[in-house]
C-alpha cells in the first residue's frame, strides 16, 4: 500500500505588467511494504514574470528536495521567453527542467502492467531541457511550428519488455539519458468546414548506465522514440457531421521493436442539441506491436457511443 499527504499550491502578487510568485508541492509518501523506504519532497518554484504586447518573459528556478531512499537537493532553470512581431510572428526560447515523482501511483498511471525488479525506483530529474523556434501564420488560417532543443534528464525511467514468462510485463530501467530532437508542425483550418494538422519530431538519444544495473544501450532506448508522426484532416460532411482521419506513426531506437502504426477514422453526429452520437475505428492496418505501456495493441478495433452535454 501507498499513502500520500500532499499540500501544494500558487502565491503570486501581480504589479501592472509583472509579478513576482512561489509555487510549491509538499509531499509525504508511506509504504507498507518491507524494502520500500517511506519518502518526502519538497518542490519550490520562484519566478517572476513580465508580459505586454509583444514580450512575454518568465524567469525562475526550481528547487527540488528528496528524502528517502537517497537524499538529493536539485537546481535547474526556469526560463521562457516570447517576442512576438509583426502580429502573427513568434520566436521564442525556453529553457527548464523539473523532478518527476517515481510513486507507486504515477508508476501505474504510466503502465499498469509493470514489476518491481529493484527495491526501489528513483526520481527523474530533467536536469536541463532546453528549446527554441519559430511560430508563425505567413497566410490567414496556416501556421507552422519549428523547434529544437537539447535535454539531459537523471534516473530516466526506461522501458524494457519482459517475455520470459507466460506474461509480458513492463520493466523499468533508470540511468541517464541525453536527447537531442527537432519538430516540425503545420496547421491549417478552413472556416468551420476544413482542418488539417501534421507534426514530426524526430530524436536522437544518448544513454549511459549510472546505476550499476548493467543494462546495455539497446535495451535501455528500445522502447524510446526516434521518430513520431501526427497527422489527423477534420472536415465537415453534413450540417451536424464531421469526418475525422488520422494516422500515428512512432519508429523506436535500435529497431528492436516493431514501430507503433495507427491508421484510424471517426465520425461524430450532432443528433440534438447537446447530444452527440460518435463511432471510431483504430489500427484500421491490422498491425502488430507493443504499446508504450508494455502491452499488444488490439488489432482492428471499434468503438461508439454517445456524448451527452448539460
Amino acid at each position: 500500500n501507498e499513502k500520500t499527504v500532499y499540500l501544494k499550491g500558487d502565491v503570486w502578487k501581480p504589479f501592472d505588467e509583472q509579478s513576482f510568485g512561489l509555487k510549491f508541492n509538499f509531499s509525504n509518501y508511506l509504504y507498507s511494504m518491507q524494502g520500500m523506504e517511506d519518502a518526502t519532497s519538497l518542490e519550490l518554484n520562484p519566478y517572476y514574470t513580465f508580459k505586454n504586447e509583444n514580450l512575454r518573459v518568465r524567469l525562475g528556478a526550481h528547487v527540488d528536495w528528496w528524502s528517502g531512499v537517497e537524499d538529493k537537493v536539485k537546481f535547474s532553470p526556469d526560463i521562457n521567453l516570447e517576442y512576438i512581431f509583426s502580429e502573427s510572428y513568434v520566436l521564442y526560447a525556453k529553457v527548464g527542467g523539473e523532478r518527476e515523482n517515481r510513486s507507486f501511483y504515477e508508476l501505474t498511471d504510466l503502465t499498469p502492467y509493470w514489476s518491481l525488479v529493484k527495491p526501489a525506483i528513483y526520481p527523474t530529474y530533467v536536469l536541463f531541457d532546453a528549446s527554441a523556434g519559430l511560430m508563425a501564420s505567413p497566410v490567414n488560417g496556416l501556421w507552422f511550428n519549428l523547434t529544437g532543443g537539447y535535454q539531459a534528464r537523471e534516473n530516466d525511467l526506461c522501458f524494457d519488455l519482459d517475455g520470459r514468462s507466460a506474461v509480458t510485463y513492463a520493466c523499468f530501467n533508470q540511468g541517464k539519458t541525453k536527447a537531442a530532437y527537432g519538430s516540425l508542425e503545420l496547421k491549417y483550418d478552413y472556416k468551420d468546414l476544413f482542418g488539417l494538422s501534421v507534426k514530426g519530431t524526430y530524436y536522437n538519444w544518448e544513454w549511459e548506465d549510472t546505476n550499476g544495473l548493467l543494462i546495455d544501450e539497446l535495451t535501455a532506448l528500445a522502447l524510446k522514440p526516434e521518430f513520431e508522426l501526427n497527422a489527423n484532416i477534420d472536415f465537415k460532411v453534413l450540417e451536424g457531421l464531421k469526418v475525422n482521419v488520422g494516422y500515428d506513426y512512432v519508429k523506436r531506437c535500435e529497431g528492436l521493436y516493431d514501430p507503433i502504426s495507427d491508421l484510424h477514422m471517426g465520425a461524430a453526429y450532432e443528433l440534438l442539441d447537446n447530444v452527440q452520437v460518435f463511432g471510431r475505428i483504430h489500427n484500421l492496418l491490422d498491425k502488430d506491436y507493443y504499446r508504450m505501456d508494455g502491452y499488444p495493441a488490439q488489432g482492428l478495433n471499434v468503438l461508439a457511443g454517445v456524448s451527452l452535454r448539460f
